[in-house]
């Protein structure tokens, strides 16, 4: 009876460990998100810490599906190329193959 009764509370002790370390990266994930307001923070974490497990799957099933950040930077003007599905390289072997100075592919003429 006493062995069984130690087992019992190792494990107990190392489900409690594993909860509390799962909850404080959870936690540190919530902290560190930028994307939330304050009180949205405060209440994610409130959820984890009040209700484990399922705290836990919500809050890292919401910031999965969170959108990527932006890098602050404005995107790379469209290529007119592009309208069909070409790059622009493709577009200027065309043009240069149906003005006469190449064939269309990409060899260079012979005599040069």
């Amino acid at each position: 009876m006493n062995s069984e009764f130690a087992i019992a509370i190792a494990i107990t002790i190392t489900v409690v460990i594993v909860w509390l370390c799962l909850n404080a990266w959870v936690t540190v994930r919530i902290v560190r998100d930028d994307l939330p307001s304050r009180q949205q923070r405060f209440f994610q974490t409130a959820f984890v810490w009040l209700l484990p497990i399922i705290g836990i799957i919500l809050v890292l099933y919401i910031q999965r599906g969170e959108v990527e950040r932006a890098s602050g930077r404005y995107g790379e003007p469209p290529d007119p190329g592009d309208d069909f599905g070409v790059s622009a390289r493709q577009v200027r072997r065309l043009e240069t193959a149906l003005e006469g100075e190449a064939p269309l592919n990409g060899a260079t003429p012979t005599g040069e």
